[in-house]
């Protein structure tokens, strides 16, 4: 799916098997050939197309060169994993704790509050390290005697045990909670704390948290690919299959379980409900 996809949008750049399938085409289409690209997933067993797999497999067996754009995916991978081992090995490194993988953090929309949230990681601020600056000495935490750091103001220090009740909704702290930590709302019913969950199912619809209602989306084509199989045993012509029926196993079993909540679901993003179009495709 993704190589037709990549045909449609020319670019000097793309792959040079892509270039040459389009310089192909072109002249093909010139002499007067109309040619069409179809996907069909799962095609194991129609005829003719087993044979183009077993075409296309010769394909690595070819003496052709690699683009560079296929090595330099190569070299980047090879680095990024290097990388990530010898980070691996820096466990006494303070940063280490913060941040134990070296994929890079999401950019937050709002620079200010991006910067605030780069220093509290590295545990850089102007309240902490002025002195460095103005030659000023350490502050000294009046109620520990010790140097005030990021660390001992987010975790240690019982000064603000309050602070991190109302923020956190827990007077202990550990590093760990505040590289995952979300901020549900804790609510009780009877003395009993409501669980938060990922995920929950509702009249057959499935909402997730940030309602992209992409759980949803999977569970449904999943479920559609198993009742593919009833029409795929159905279509053989051998055994007497006719489209008018065919048409309306596919609307009863397949399209029935896509068109059930659609009107909820349908809000989410494209990108998420193209996924359902390869169980179109698969039907007819």
């Amino acid at each position: 799916m993704s190589a037709l996809e990549t045909l449609p949008h020319y670019d000097i750049q793309m792959h040079p098997v892509a270039l040459k399938i389009l310089s192909i085409l072109h002249f093909l289409r010139k002499e007067g050939f109309n040619i069409i690209f179809c996907w069909v997933p799962s095609h194991v067993g129609i005829s003719g197309n087993e044979i183009a797999d077993s075409v296309a497999k010769f394909a690595s067996f070819l003496s052709q060169d690699i683009p560079y754009s296929d090595v330099k995916k190569s070299f980047v991978s090879h680095l990024h994993t290097t990388w990530q081992n010898n980070w691996d090995l820096q466990m006494n490194n303070k940063l280490h704790f913060v941040k134990h993988f070296i994929d890079m953090w999401p950019v937050l929309p709002i620079r200010e509050l991006d910067v605030k949230l780069t220093r509290l990681r590295i545990g850089h601020t102007r309240f902490t390290h002025k002195h460095l600056m103005f030659g000023e000495r350490i502050p000294v935490c009046p109620t520990c005697h010790t140097d005030f750091t990021i660390n001992h103001i987010l975790i240690e220090c019982p000064s603000f045990k309050s602070h991190r009740e109302y923020h956190f909704n827990s007077p202990s702290l550990t590093l760990q909670d505040l590289r995952s930590i979300h901020l549900d709302p804790v609510i009780h019913i009877n003395n009993v704390v409501i669980p938060v969950v990922d995920d929950i199912r509702f009249l057959g619809v499935s909402f997730d948290r940030k309602v992209t209602f992409l759980p949803h989306i999977l569970h449904l084509r999943k479920k559609c690919e198993r009742s593919l199989n009833i029409l795929k045993v159905l279509s053989r012509t051998s055994w007497g299959a006719d489209r008018t029926s065919l048409l309306r196993i596919y609307q009863a079993v397949i399209f029935s379980g896509i068109d059930y909540g659609c009107m909820v679901y349908g809000s989410a993003r494209p990108t998420v409900l193209k996924r359902l179009d390869t169980n179109h495709h698969s039907a007819f």
